[in-house]
């Protein structure tokens, strides 16, 4: 009995062996365990998803984009700012300086920088001719600057006179429906039909010159000058003096902005006929090689204003034509 249990112990073991035997051959890792990578017999599912895909394009490896880098690289800034409304100007002794009104300086890289005036040359107490420079300059240091003359005289006309005289005139020639352009024009139409031409005009004092324009009718280029710059003013056109350069004889004119860019303001007679209400550089250059040459008759230093527009504007002027 003992050795038939014996023999079956030892078939048993015998089994149990070989299996062992056979799991190890296999490269199982035990009873219930699955096979450790790299051991065993590889699946068909393995194999397929090991084997190259015919025709595909091998997998991209991407490479992380560095950040952008926050400091700016600076643009190369080598020229100065442009500075304009640099002009001469009149004033009466003890009346306010304005030294910077329609001046402005504009830099291509930093847009507009300011402007200051030496005006340490000028005593506000005592009539005369003074110089007083305008500085412009850029965050690179780049620097302009320009020169203009100061004029201070003694009072002849207070300026209550004058704002008296001016809105009557306005009174009866606008009103308040009217658009800035239809001002504009009204205003012109006075001042070339009212004042009558007279070669003789008081240039140092533009005041009293427009009081006389308005109260007499008479004057030469100066008076017809003046009394569009007091009138203008008071419909709050935005306006900047300008005075011929070179020529025979002087002459002054305005550049005026209404909303639409600047153009030419000039109520003052002409011959031949010519209406210069919102005219354009080349409008202007087109009359004046009408007259004898070296005349210059709208010669002016561009570099001192605002660029003027190069669009006609339009305005029908037949009626003072």
């Amino acid at each position: 009995m003992q050795n038939t249990y014996a023999r079956k112990a030892g078939k048993i073991r015998k089994r149990a062996a070989a299996f062992l035997i056979a799991a190890l051959l296999a490269g199982t890792a035990g009873c219930g365990e699955n096979p450790a990578p790299g051991q065993g017999v590889p699946s068909a599912s393995a194999e397929a998803s090991a084997a190259p895909v015919s025709g595909a394009a091998p997998t991209a490896v991407s490479t992380p984009t560095p950040p952008p880098d926050p400091t700016p690289t600076p643009v190369p800034d080598f020229d100065p700012p442009v500075l304009t409304g640099v002009v001469n100007r009149q004033f009466y002794v003890g009346e306010g300086i304005s030294y910077l009104k329609g001046v402005t300086a504009v830099d291509a890289v930093d847009g507009e920088v300011e402007v200051t005036v030496d005006r340490s040359k000028v005593d506000p107490k005592t009539p005369g001719e003074y110089e007083v420079t305008y500085t412009a300059r850029d965050k690179a240091g780049n620097e302009t600057s320009m020169t203009a003359v100061i004029t201070l005289s003694e009072v002849k006309i207070t300026e209550e006179q004058l704002d008296e005289a001016a809105d009557q005139v306005l009174a009866e020639i606008i009103t308040e429906e009217m658009t800035m352009e239809e001002k504009a024009w009204e205003i012109y139409k006075y001042v070339n039909t009212h004042v009558r031409y007279w070669d003789s005009s008081d240039k140092k004092d533009w005041r009293a010159e427009a009081y006389r324009g308005i109260t007499e009718g008479w004057g030469d280029c100066f008076t017809y000058f003046s009394v569009s710059q007091i009138l203008l003013t008071k419909i709050g056109a935005e306006i900047l003096p300008v005075e011929r350069v070179g020529g025979v004889s002087r002459h002054y004119w305005h550049i005026i902005n209404l909303g639409g860019g600047w153009y030419h303001f000039d109520a003052c007679i002409h011959i031949p006929k010519f209406v210069s209400f919102m005219r354009t550089d080349a409008e202007l250059d087109a009359f004046a090689a009408t007259q004898r040459p070296g005349y210059n008759y709208y010669t002016y230093d561009k570099t001192k204003y605002p660029e003027v527009s190069t669009v006609p504007f339009e305005w029908d002027r037949s009626s003072m034509e």
